[in-house]
């Protein structure tokens, strides 16, 4: 088929028609999955925040002790995409903290003005909080202990960008190679049918109408279609 024929051009047309579909619909999945995802990542901090005043009110309670709650602070950390634990006391003071040296860098990126508005309850999010190694950045999600409209401290959590962008990056992978796979199976599809339907029954018109113009009118092409190729 050659690059300046019409049924060459048609197919090319058709075959980017289909590809930016393809990238557009790609697009919207990605930009759906990453919206779900946020929306997905933001309830499941809200439970482990939940879980985590819990077992801080059973501490109080002297129902567990510091070894239990370390534990199981650390086991839902991990649970987390090895999210890192912090808690703060009803007057702004970190008393528990999974990694200490992260507890400098909170300090200093998070000014004291937002650490007031957790006692009105409003969870606090930070986006790209640098860690001690000057390298990893974190996520940084409070939530403050309210009860009884008593502010009783805050639960932080700190989870790695990087593990974050690793599980949803797997999903963009899936996303963007199956709109490849499905451009390349729907570029040989038209061009399949187009063999068929087009190229073939035209190449050999084209064969018989160079006959009959060299005078050979003994020549027929045999087209059985009952499309516009088959009355020509």
């Amino acid at each position: 088929m050659k690059s300046n024929s019409l049924v060459y051009k048609l197919v090319a047309t058709f075959s980017i028609i289909l590809a930016i579909s393809y990238m557009i619909i790609a697009t919207v999945l990605s930009v759906w999955v990453q919206r779900n995802y946020i929306l997905e990542r933001r309830v499941r901090l809200e439970d482990s925040s939940a879980f985590i005043e819990n077992n801080v009110t059973r501490f109080k309670n002297r129902e567990i002790d510091m070894f239990t709650l370390r534990d199981s602070l650390r086991y839902l950390g991990k649970g987390i995409n090895n999210s890192d634990i912090m808690l703060i006391d009803d007057k702004n003071l970190i008393w528990y903290v999974s990694k200490p040296e992260l507890e400098t860098e909170l300090l200093k990126s998070y000014p004291a003005s937002n650490l007031e508005k957790l006692k009105n309850g409003q969870v606090q999010e930070i986006t790209g909080l640098n860690g001690s190694d000057g390298k990893t950045e974190y996520f940084v999600y409070i939530s403050p202990m309210v009860e009884d409209n008593i502010y009783g401290g805050a639960v932080v959590i700190m989870t790695p960008v990087s593990a974050l962008q690793n599980q949803i990056s797997g999903v963009y992978v899936i996303i963007w190679f199956s709109a490849l796979i499905a451009i390349i199976a729907s570029v040989f599809i038209i061009y399949f049918f187009a063999q068929r339907i087009l190229i073939k029954p035209l190449y050999e018109l084209n064969e018989v109408a160079g006959k009959m113009k060299s005078g050979d009118f003994s020549q027929r092409a045999v087209v059985s279609s009952g499309d516009e190729i088959g009355q020509l």
